[in-house]
């Protein structure tokens, strides 16, 4: 079973360990795992606020480099949301949003899809309201590029499942544009969505059903992932137990014959 996962913030995510410790026992239980990387597709993003909204030549390396802490030693087949655009949707787009007003950016739709609302979530944190977001000229520029990078991420991940068809794509946030924009387009391209959402209340972490309207919770939160690396020996076996019924709850099965027999 192909399996892609995207975690836009790396190790910033509270999901991410127990994503990538989910992808890691997926690999050993031998299915496909892709894992769809941002590597600055987007025009911007909510990490940038971490030096003060200016964007450096290294700061998407960087993050690229955190999205990888688990995968560069498990092995996880990695794409990056900049392969599913291609130049005339990074130039067309960027054109096209350049010359929309406000009024125009608010109204922005993609397949019946409100960009402002997949940028709600990011525009509220950095402008305190949506409303406020589109006042003055300044913050109005700014909102432009949230709408622009929803719209492209939103298209590469429609890209991307016509391209690699996983059976299921596990996100973690879904509130962020980004990973709001990307289920947007998984969604769109027909695909079985499953969010790993951090749960301040309960400090645990919330798994959405990709068919039901059903979640899974996860006292697992796992803020040292690098701890849990690909030799599961050595993994608790309270956590094998809780990923166990987190796969049959997603319908994953966890009995897979190897990709290649052994003549």
């Amino acid at each position: 079973m192909k399996i892609a996962i995207h975690s836009p913030f790396g190790v910033q995510a509270q999901e991410y360990g127990l994503l990538m410790a989910t992808a890691t026992y997926l690999r050993s239980l031998n299915h496909e795992v892709v894992q769809l990387l941002c590597d600055g597709a987007a025009e911007l993003c909510d990490r940038d606020g971490e030096r003060n909204w200016k964007r450096q030549a290294d700061s998407c390396l960087s993050c690229v480099r955190e999205q990888c802490t688990i995968s560069n030693e498990v092995k996880f087949e990695r794409r990056g949301l900049s392969e599913f655009l291609s130049p005339e949707e990074i130039s067309d787009s960027a054109r096209q949003f350049a010359w929309a007003t406000g009024e125009q950016l608010r109204e922005v739709n993609f397949r019946d899809k409100d960009l402002v609302d997949l940028c709600a979530h990011s525009l509220c944190a950095r402008f305190g309201t949506v409303e406020l977001a589109f006042r003055t000229e300044s913050n109005i520029e700014n909102a432009r590029r949230y709408l622009l990078s929803s719209w492209r991420v939103l298209r590469a991940g429609m890209s991307f499942m016509n391209q690699v068809r996983p059976a299921l794509v596990i996100v973690a946030g879904g509130k962020d544009h980004i990973s709001a924009s990307l289920s947007a387009g998984v969604q769109i391209g027909g695909g079985a969505l499953s969010t790993f959402q951090w749960d301040l209340a309960t400090r645990a972490i919330k798994i959405t059903h990709p068919h039901r309207k059903e979640t899974f919770t996860s006292d697992f939160v796992l803020t040292d992932p690098i701890a849990f690396r690909a030799d599961l020996k050595s993994w608790p076996p309270d956590l094998i137990k809780m990923l166990d019924q987190l796969l049959h709850f997603l319908d994953v099965p966890t009995v897979q014959m190897p990709l290649f027999g052994v003549g």
